[in-house]
C-alpha cells in the first residue's frame, strides 16, 4: 500500500498531542465523573481521504495516471452499553479526490457510506482507544468526460480510534479508518483488494 502522506501524518500527531494535553489539563469534570457509563452518544468529524485504488491506477498506467487525497465527513449515533464495549450507526462520505492524467485533472471520485459498527473499548483514565468492526455499503462514483461509473458495494470498515474525555460529556475523537470493498470497479482496470479507502478523521461528540 502507498505510503501514509505527510498531511495525514501530521493530522494525527497534532490531534494526539492535542487529546493528551487538553485531558491532561482540564478540571472541568470533578472527581466523581464517570467516563465509563453506559448511554447515549452522538458525533461529527472530518479530516483527509485517501483511495487506494491510485496504486492499482499508477502500476496499470505507468504512472501517467494518478489519484490525489481528497476530504471526508462522518456523523454518528451510538450506545455505549458497559465500559468496554458500544454500537452505532454511522455515515461517512469522501469527495474530491481527483485523477490526474500528466499531472492534469480529467475527473473525480466519490465514496458516501452507511455502517453499523461494534466498538470494543479499553477505558483508561480519559483516554480511550477503540477497535471496531463495520459493516454496511458504500456507493462509490468516478465521474470524468470519458467515463462514469456510479454502484454501490457490501463494505467492512476497521477503524482504529482515540476518544479523549475533555469534561464528562465532551469528547475529542481521533480516528484511522480503512474500509474495504472486496469488489473491483469493473469498468476500471483494478482487483478487488485494491479497493481500499482510508480516512484520517477529528471530530466531537457528546455523549448523554
Amino acid at each position: 500500500m502507498r505510503t501514509l502522506t505527510n498531511k495525514g501524518l501530521a493530522l494525527v500527531g497534532m490531534v494526539l498531542l492535542s487529546v493528551f494535553v487538553i485531558a491532561g489539563t482540564s478540571s472541568a469534570a470533578g472527581p466523581e465523573a464517570d467516563y465509563k457509563r453506559p448511554g447515549w452518544f452522538v458525533g461529527v468529524g472530518g479530516g483527509l481521504a485517501v483511495d487506494f485504488l491510485s496504486e492499482a491506477v499508477e502500476d496499470v498506467t505507468g504512472g501517467v495516471v494518478e489519484l490525489t487525497d481528497g476530504g471526508t465527513f462522518n456523523a454518528r449515533i451510538g450506545y455505549r452499553l458497559n465500559s468496554w464495549f458500544a454500537v452505532e450507526g454511522m455515515y461517512e462520505g469522501m469527495w474530491g479526490i481527483g485523477t490526474k492524467v500528466l499531472d492534469v485533472k480529467v475527473g473525480e471520485s466519490s465514496y458516501n457510506g452507511i455502517f453499523g459498527n461494534l466498538k470494543f473499548i479499553l477505558p483508561t483514565w480519559r483516554l480511550h482507544p477503540y477497535f471496531a468492526l463495520g459493516f454496511g455499503g458504500q456507493q462509490g462514483e468516478f465521474s470524468s468526460d470519458f467515463l462514469d461509473v456510479d454502484r454501490w458495494d457490501f463494505a467492512m470498515r476497521f477503524p482504529l480510534g482515540l476518544d479523549g474525555y475533555i469534561t464528562e460529556n465532551w469528547v475529542l475523537n481521533l480516528e484511522l479508518a480503512p474500509t474495504i470493498r472486496f469488489t473491483d470497479w469493473g469498468e476500471i482496470p483494478s482487483e478487488a483488494t485494491d479497493n481500499v479507502t482510508l480516512t484520517f478523521s477529528v471530530g466531537v461528540q457528546y455523549r448523554f
